[in-house]
């Protein structure tokens, strides 16, 4: 990796042709669906504070958008659930910048981040099956770990947030 300066905000309403485009181009292969209605549903939710007026089970919808010299590389969507947990979906590297600087990992790092200050248990996120070997071009293995299939075609990444926090409750209680 190159000493290059990233920088991770959060998104801005200026941004959204950008994500529009990006998640429908970098999805499309992947999943079906309307990835540029979804993507309007998500970033304008983010916009108006993070209030999902749709979401029955989430709280919150955060989107960070990853820089690097002012040129947009990433992408990630973070929706808190009601059970104390935060979902990424997504979570895009735009092609040309894959496999350099580690924007992925800084993405997943400042997810995690966001996740502990704001007290989740834990953070997951569902992948295509195809495209696991995606993400062994990062670190991913060392940041989530793989679980159990949900079905066929998904997997789960999970990491626990706050084990020692848990545990610390638990024996209080006795």
């Amino acid at each position: 990796m190159n000493n290059v300066s990233l920088v991770i905000r959060e998104a801005q309403k200026d941004d959204f042709e950008w994500v529009e485009s990006v998640m429908q181009n970098t999805l499309e292969p992947y999943y079906g669906g309307d990835h540029r209605l979804h993507a309007k549903r998500i970033f304008n939710a983010h916009i108006a504070g993070g209030v999902d007026s749709l979401g029955f089970f989430s709280f919150e919808q955060r989107m960070f958008i990853a820089e690097i010299r002012g040129k947009k590389a990433g992408i990630i969507h973070l929706v808190g659930k009601r059970q104390a947990t935060y979902k990424i979906s997504p979570l895009i590297v735009v092609p040309e910048f894959q496999g350099r600087f580690g924007i992925g990992s800084q993405l997943l790092d400042h997810a995690e981040s966001y996740a502990r200050r704001h007290q989740s248990r834990q953070i997951y996120c569902t992948i295509a099956e195809k495209t696991l070997r995606r993400y062994s071009s990062f670190s991913v293995r060392d940041l989530l770990k793989r679980e159990v299939p949900i079905v066929t075609t998904k997997l789960v990444l999970q990491k626990q947030c706050f084990i020692n926090h848990c545990m610390e409750r638990v024996k209080s209680l006795h």
